[in-house]
Order: structure tokens, then C-alpha cells, then sequence
């Protein structure tokens, strides 16, 4: 999405109203309109969280954001993927601002910028979560790189027990450049043939869409730099993308209502170094053949014109993953902001799912 591209350009000073992790000896009082606000600290940063939505449920999913790059407590001020109203009204929402992104506080140091890390990161916040709201469930919550993130998360430490579920969200796990390039560009052609079909049997662009499948299916493997952005022509015309709608409204709100310091989430320059340095210690680990230790019931959500996450790839990961419970919800007619294109039943796959835990 382009929610940084379109990232309030304000430049007030908000004085933010913070709990330490280690100052925290009140249990919150649980609320259908819960509004929590903390700092925690892991390591040489204070990460900060906002708790929202209904904590009185027993639920709390924690939105691991996508990007990496994008900064999630002004996601959620804007309220741009529309929960407030939604989700939050059945749980609670958790966002927090990454390592280095937004509005942290404390040292960036780019040598900490790595998965292992930023699943440390998680699994503080969790643990925090747990002891602040006893009794509640936390479930993971992440969208695009966010479901990836989510992915390392478990296979590193779901024994330590802090979340009992994944909600996957268009969330693939391969990146270009990594040691599994070849198999992320054979579930991508894949892709390109079904959409192709898609279109065919519905009867629009059929000329255009036959050369496209045609192309598909004679360029085995997908490998050269051409033959990508060819692909990425062909997949371009199907491409469902939804924008959230970003106004004067919402550059106000996040300038007078954010609940913290807007200067530190303006840092870009650095935000692209530390997105590129996650990025390269990612493709150093090849997880595609470990879903199986992930054992936590688990929701997976793809759509069909989801060129980011392809359902070719999604259905290759749900089908290793070695919980017990576990479900793929495909919609058909959404792309990669599932959530923007089909609100209501984005929603309720989402309750459900976790109703039934």
C-alpha cells in the first residue's frame, strides 16, 4: 500500500501519555471502548502500543503491520483499514510501531534490524499483553510481510506460549533474491495461468489474456530480469488494489490525536536503510520447508487478484503447516487489502474464526 507515501506531513509535538512496562502494577479496567496507550521496553527501544476495540471479549489481535516500513499507530488513528467500527467493536486491537519505524524511542541501531530481533520484539509485547490483560487469548494479527513476520515469529518461539493463534493475512514468506527465488516466480506464473483463466471464462480481454497464459506457460522457469517485469505487464491489467481514503480529515487527526511524537515518525531516510537491512537478513533463511512446526490454529486469508501474495503461494504454505485447526478463506473477488475490498466479510471470517477458539 501507499500509506507512507500519503504519511501526515504535520509537524506538531505531542507529549504522549506513557506506561512503562516495568510501572505497570494496575490491571486496566477491560472496556467495550478500550483506549490503552504504553511504551515497552525490549532491549535499547521503547515500543509503543495502543490497545483499542473491545478488551472486555478475552481477545486481543495483534496487528503485526506490513511493509516493512509503514508506521501502525497512525494506521490506526486514521483508522485506515476501517476496524474501529469493525473488528474492534468484536475484540481488541493491538498496534504497535515496529523497531525503527514510527514512533519508537530509544537507539535504531541497524545491527538490531534483523527477523530474529523483531520476533524478540513480538514476543515482549505478547508477554506484556498476557500479564496487562489476564486471561485474555493473543493472536497474531499480520498482514502482507506482517503474515511473514508472523511465520518466523512461531518458529522461533511458539513454545514460549504467549500467542494461542495466526490470523495470516495475504501474507507470503519468499522474497526476490532469496535462495527459494525460483519456486516464489513458479507460484507467480502459476498465478498468471489461473487469473488468465479467470478472465477467459468470464469472457473479458480473452485475446489479451490467452497471450498472456500463452507467454505463462512457455516461459518455465521465470527467471531473467525481462521475464519478470513482462510478468509484471501481464499481472498489472488484473492487479485489485483498494487505497484507503486518506484527507485533510485524517492528516488533522493524526496531527492533534496521535499519542505521541509526531517528529519521530517523519524519520524516512533512516526507515529505508532499516527496511533494506531487514529485508537482506530475511533471505538468508529459506522457511518454506518448516510450516509444519507451527502447530497454533491458524486462519489464512488470500484473495485471487492478490498479485503480492499470490494464492498459489498461500495455499503451498497452509497446506505444510502442521496445526490440527486451521482454514483458508479465498476471496474471490479481492486483492492484496482484503480488508478494504470486502469489509463485512473480512469481518466475519475473522469473528468466527476467532469465536471458535
Amino acid at each position: 500500500m501507499n500509506f507512507r507515501q500519503t504519511h501526515v506531513l504535520v509537524s506538531i509535538l505531542l507529549v504522549p501519555f506513557v506506561f512503562l512496562l516495568s510501572g505497570c502494577d494496575d490491571e486496566p479496567e477491560l472496556s467495550a471502548k478500550a483506549n490503552d496507550f504504553y511504551h515497552i521496553e525490549v532491549d535499547d527501544a521503547y515500543l509503543p502500543v495502543m490497545v483499542r476495540g473491545n478488551t472486555s471479549s478475552g481477545i486481543l489481535l495483534l496487528y503485526i503491520q506490513g511493509g516493512p516500513g509503514y508506521p501502525s499507530i497512525d494506521f490506526a488513528t486514521i483508522d485506515y483499514p476501517q476496524w474501529k467500527n469493525t473488528i474492534e467493536k468484536d475484540f481488541a486491537v493491538v498496534y504497535y510501531d515496529q523497531r525503527g519505524f514510527g514512533n519508537k524511542q530509544g537507539i535504531a541501531d541497524l545491527k538490531k534490524m534483523t527477523m530474529a530481533q523483531y520476533t524478540k520484539d513480538i514476543l515482549y509485547i505478547s508477554k506484556f499483553l498476557k500479564t496487562r490483560y489476564k486471561d485474555s487469548k493473543v493472536i497474531l494479527f499480520g498482514h502482507s510481510w506482517g503474515g511473514d513476520l508472523s511465520y518466523h515469529y512461531l518458529l522461533n518461539h511458539q513454545s514460549e506460549g504467549a500467542i494461542d493463534a495466526l490470523i495470516s493475512i495475504c501474507g507470503p514468506a519468499t522474497h526476490d533474491g532469496d535462495n527459494v527465488a525460483l519456486l516464489r516466480w513458479d507460484f507467480r506464473r502459476s498465478y498468471l495461468i489461473n487469473v488468465s483463466d479467470v478472465f477467459i471464462d468470464a469472457g473479458t480481454d480473452v485475446d489479451y489474456w490467452n497471450e498472456a497464459k500463452s507467454w505463462a506457460i512457455a516461459t518455465n522457469p521465470i527467471a531473467t530480469e525481462a521475464e519478470m517485469k513482462q510478468w509484471n505487464k501481464y499481472v498489472a491489467k488484473a492487479e485489485k488494489f483498494t487505497e484507503g481514503e486518506i484527507g485533510v480529515g485524517a492528516y488533522i487527526k493524526v496531527g492533534f490525536f496521535s499519542p505521541y511524537n509526531i517528529f519521530q515518525s517523519l524519520q524516512y531516510e533512516l526507515n529505508d536503510e532499516v527496511a533494506t537491512a531487514l529485508i537482506q537478513d530475511e533471505i538468508k533463511t529459506n522457511i518454506m520447508n518448516d510450516f509444519d512446526q507451527i502447530t497454533l490454529a491458524t486462519l489464512m486469508i488470500g484473495s485471487r487478484f492478490d498479485d503480492q501474495a499470490p494464492l498459489e503461494e498461500l495455499q503451498y504454505i497452509f497446506d505444510g503447516l502442521g496445526s490440527s485447526q486451521k482454514q483458508f478463506e479465498i476471496f474471490l473477488d479481492a486483492g492484496h487489502n482484503v480488508f478494504l475490498d470486502d469489509p463485512v466479510g473480512f469481518r466475519n471470517v475473522v469473528r468466527d474464526f476467532c469465536l471458535g477458539l
